[in-house]
């Protein structure tokens, strides 16, 4: 059974609380436990159990149940009601204490209040001081419990944007791996058709690839090291089916030692540029360039596009919104991207701030 200790200190800083208000008289006017004083320090613990079933029923019952659920009207009638209760219950132990025996009444004091002056203030009881006592108490149980809503709604609702974040990004992991397999599957395919000597080195590349989705994929971040190790076997494995491997430039700059990102963030970019890309004109290429700072990495690719090429398809595959959803849900107002034709080349450029809680010194 474990214990909840942050109910423990609630409970704690109410029962103090209650504790400092019923000792509060003694401190400011000095009163002595004795004969005379005995039946209105009883009367006064009265009234404090008054108030607390005044205190706690506005907040486990009037608020949740009227206040919050914008019941206005019927919350009010039902605070006016509770006090007069109060006030009644109050006004008749007065009666059954006879607080005012062999002395001034309220009405005498009012009358003549130079004759009882020298009364002490304490044993001045009467209902006026105790309704402001309970509206006092009716709006400091109330702004606690709002506060306390309003502070467990905010709570709850960060809650569900992050299982909504979670969720969202689960699945569209999900959505890399097979897109990516499929497309790869299918050059291994026609490497086999064509009895081409590299389709067993295909085949090992496509297990490295294979192994780091399956160990460092699943990971929220990985190194950028091990990241860009996998953008050079994929593209090792796609230069695989073309003659001219001089067609495929890939240039990194910087240095990507203890930095982390989110794993396959810019595989997609770059499966982009080969599935829609023009190989087989004469000066056709696909530019992959990668420059790394200490605070930002950019990446830019660039391929021809075929003349029989649907330009809107290249921009709306799965690959690509996938990625968009991506970055917006991982790295909202860290990041920029750009994707369309520029110079008769379809170029993508993503320009990405590394997290700070994520960035080793």
């Amino acid at each position: 059974m474990t214990i909840d200790r942050k109910k423990i200190l609630v409970i704690l800083i109410h029962v103090i609380s209650w504790l400092v208000f019923m000792l509060l008289p003694k401190f400011i006017f000095d009163i002595s436990y004795t004969e005379e004083t005995k039946e209105l320090i009883f009367f006064f613990l009265i009234r404090i159990f008054l108030l607390v079933i005044l205190f706690y029923s506005n907040i486990f019952i009037l608020v949740p149940r009227l206040l919050t659920k914008k019941k206005i009207l019927l919350y009010l009638a039902s605070v006016f009601f509770s006090v007069s209760v109060m006030l009644i219950i109050n006004h008749n132990i007065k009666k059954t204490f006879k607080l005012y025996n062999n002395k001034a009444t309220t009405e005498e004091y009012i009358q003549e209040p130079l004759k009882h002056s020298n009364t002490p203030p304490w044993k001045r009881s009467n209902d006026i001081g105790f309704l402001f006592t309970s509206i006092f108490i009716l709006a400091l149980s109330t702004s606690i419990k709002v506060t306390q809503e309003s502070y467990n709604n905010e709570k709850l609702k960060k809650e569900i944007q992050a299982e909504k974040l979670n969720s969202e990004l689960s699945f569209l992991k999900s959505q890399v791996n097979p897109h990516f397999l499929f497309n790869t599957l299918n050059n291994i395919y026609s490497l086999a058709n064509k009895k081409s000597e590299h389709t067993a080195t295909a085949i090992v590349k496509l297990s490295h690839l294979m192994r780091y989705m399956l160990y460092d994929a699943n990971k929220e971040f990985c190194d950028l090291k091990n990241e860009i190790d996998y953008l050079i076997d994929y593209i090792e494995l796609q230069k695989l089916r073309i003659q001219d491997k001089s067609k495929v430039v890939f240039t990194i700059s910087g240095n990507e030692n203890n930095k982390k990102i989110e794993p396959l963030l810019l595989v997609p970019f770059i499966e982009n540029a080969f599935k829609h890309g023009d190989l087989l004109s004469e000066n056709s290429k696909i530019n992959i360039y990668l420059q790394i700072s200490e605070r930002e990495l950019l990446l830019k690719v660039e391929n021809h596009i075929c003349e029989t090429e649907d330009n809107k398809n290249i921009s709306s595959g799965i690959g690509l919104y996938n990625i968009k959803k991506r970055l917006a849900l991982l790295y909202p107002e860290n990041h920029e991207l750009f994707t369309g034709e520029i110079n008769n080349k379809y170029t993508s450029i993503l320009k990405l701030n590394f997290k700070n809680e994520l960035h080793s010194s």
